[in-house]
């Protein structure tokens, strides 16, 4: 794992050398080992955010990102967990709708632009939206980076339950 963990920052970084489009968004994207497999993470930024707020459409500047995400992975053997997060601030737009309905339209979007680019669909072993329940930024619940979404990578074997 630490070995792809290493072959998917190589990859990226040479993507980022060579796709401008790729560069900009270089530092909304965290690839670290996990306990239950490799975890991707694309993180929001303010400068460059995944999806505008309150919104679950994926900005068209991060989709280039999300479809070489997808090259990576949809060549792997490893099932997806797909999780959405949100940070702490009230989503304000519709009634009977908030940031756990939010989380899980934007994970839900992020998997539908996966398989899009490639990942098939047999590879997906769950979509979860996680609202604001678990912040990247503890301290700081309503810091952009704890919008993201997890990718992770399962080990062989495991189903994401």
């Amino acid at each position: 794992e630490q070995q792809f963990v290493e072959d998917v920052k190589e990859r990226i970084q040479a993507l980022a050398e060579e796709r401008p489009e790729i560069a900009e968004l270089i530092d909304n994207l965290k690839v670290e080992r996990s306990d239950k497999g490799v975890r991707i993470e694309l993180i929001d930024d303010i400068s460059q955010p995944m999806f505008q707020l309150g919104s679950s459409d994926l900005d068209t500047a991060v989709k280039p990102l999300v479809a070489e995400v997808a090259k990576l992975v949809a060549g792997t053997k490893n099932r997806l967990l797909i999780t959405g997060h949100t940070d702490a601030r009230p989503f304000r737009g519709r009634a009977a709708y908030d940031n756990w309905n939010l989380s899980s339209d934007r994970a839900h979007a992020t998997r539908r632009a996966l398989i899009a680019a490639g990942v098939p669909p047999t590879q997906i072993a769950g979509v979860i939206g996680k609202g604001a329940s678990d912040p990247a930024i503890k301290a700081a619940p309503n810091d952009a980076r704890n919008r993201r979404i997890g990718i992770l990578l399962l080990r062989e074997g495991d189903n994401g339950a």
